[in-house]
């Protein structure tokens, strides 16, 4: 039993790294097996093929998040701009400590597959329902405008943010690295949600004046 979960583990760590380093489609299961010296026999006893590897890679990346985010992220204060600024430096130190997952995450973000996409939100769920989370409690803190609710706000939100994410793989350049593809990425996504903020959130409110 020890014996196969090492095998299994070993297949699924050589399998990260080559969907890190080379993307969904440039993936190749006989490199895997070329370069770390593991059969495909050995690879289809574990795993029932590709897409099942790389799923189970994208819900370790994103469990692993969701779980740095949730014990390091600290909402002890009522400043937005400063939740907002330790959020995004978290999920950028998170990236830095996994590079692997950097490769992983960037390549989802430019290249998801549509056939899969159904199974990549069942895998973000929890890290979804964190992210809305952490807007409703900075919403808690700031009087909103007449008229808006918070639930309203966060169903306006996720449109945004689909929408966002279409124009974000057109404006990137395709060569870009993990690096500039996050860091791009992060950047927008924290202006979209200052804008967001700044258009629902009452005049007289500090967030206004920083």
């Amino acid at each position: 039993m020890e014996k196969g979960v090492l095998s299994r583990q070993r297949i699924l760590d050589a399998a990260l790294e080559e969907f890190a380093n080379y993307g969904y489609l440039g993936a190749s299961l006989n490199r895997v097996c070329k370069e770390k010296n593991i059969s495909k026999g050995m690879i289809y006893h574990y795993f029932r093929s590709k897409d099942e590897l790389y799923l189970l890679c994208l819900e370790n990346c994103f469990n692993d998040l969701t779980k740095y985010l949730k014990i390091n992220f600290e909402n002890k204060n009522n400043d937005i701009e400063s939740m907002l600024k330790q959020y995004f430096e978290l999920r950028l130190d998170f990236f830095a400590k996994n590079p692997l997952y950097l490769g992983l995450f960037s390549d989802l973000i430019l290249n998801t597959q549509n056939h899969l996409k159904t199974n990549i939100c069942v895998i973000k769920k929890d890290f979804d329902e964190l992210n809305i989370s952490i807007l409703k409690s900075m919403l808690n803190t700031a009087s909103l405008r007449k008229g808006l609710t918070i639930d309203t706000i966060v169903k306006d939100f996720i449109m945004y943010t689909n929408i966002f994410n279409l124009v974000f793989k057109d404006s990137l350049e395709k060569t870009a690295s993990s690096e500039k593809t996050l860091q791009e990425h992060e950047a927008m996504v924290n202006r979209l949600i200052k804008l967001m903020l700044y258009g629902v959130l009452e005049s007289e409110n500090k967030y206004r004046n920083q």
